[in-house]
């Protein structure tokens, strides 16, 4: 939960981002607090905070990854929309693909798409080991525990693909038994200071390291 009562601006923690997408941003939170009125996209206690607690975490994505264009992104357990539609405004020439298994929020989402007229977003209503293709990045946010998370999106994922995952709570024990070693770690204090979000980071990992951990025979699929 975030702890800080005086909140910067969208554009002064995020100054690089396109200009067209401050707009869209702002649709965004509004398209969100309406759907949130009618069904639960994000926690009730959370709408007065919808920002600080899900817009920039979602942001401070932008700030660990490099998304470049023509790429295909997957946001498993996407719930509102986080992160894959603020990402996908400000990344419009990379191709995102958002899952979740709650048929209502992902209805929602997919209204949300059409009404921002966002082209490069397709939304599924299902659970991420059924769904097929692969992927050059795959999101995930407090989705599950670590491990599981990884074992369901391997066969997703391009060997020279990313992993891009925002939690909380400590990381070596979720990962001591496949023994796979993150390629960068990044607070949210730091990505989005002077906010502080109680030790939650967003860690990466490269898709060939999760798929040897992961699949039993990486050249088979």
């Amino acid at each position: 939960m975030l702890q800080n009562q005086s909140t910067p601006s969208l554009e002064a923690l995020f100054p690089a981002l396109p200009p067209a997408a401050y707009e869209q941003l702002a649709q965004l939170m509004a398209e969100v607090r309406a759907w949130n009125d009618k069904l639960n996209l994000v926690s009730k206690k959370d709408v007065d905070f919808l920002q600080e607690n899900h817009l920039f975490p979602s942001l401070a994505f932008t700030k660990v990854i490099n998304i470049k264009p023509g790429m295909r992104i997957l946001d498993v357990g996407t719930g509102g929309g986080f992160p894959g539609l603020p990402l996908a405004i400000c990344y419009p020439e990379a191709d995102f693909l958002l899952i979740d298994s709650v048929g209502k929020k992902i209805d929602a989402v997919k209204s949300m798409v059409g009404v921002l007229g966002l082209k490069n977003v397709l939304t599924v209503h299902g659970r991420v080991e059924k769904q097929g293709g692969q992927f050059n990045m795959i999101l995930g946010r407090a989705v599950a525990a670590l491990p599981a998370f990884l074992s369901w999106i391997a066969p997703r994922l391009l060997e020279q693909g990313k992993v891009a995952y925002l939690k909380g709570g400590p990381l070596e024990p979720e990962l001591a038994e496949k023994q796979v070693l993150p390629v960068k770690q990044k607070l949210l204090d730091e990505l989005l200071a002077p906010l502080t979000y109680e030790g939650k980071y967003i860690v990466t990992f490269a898709g060939l390291a999760i798929r040897k951990a992961y699949l039993d025979n990486v050249s088979s699929l």
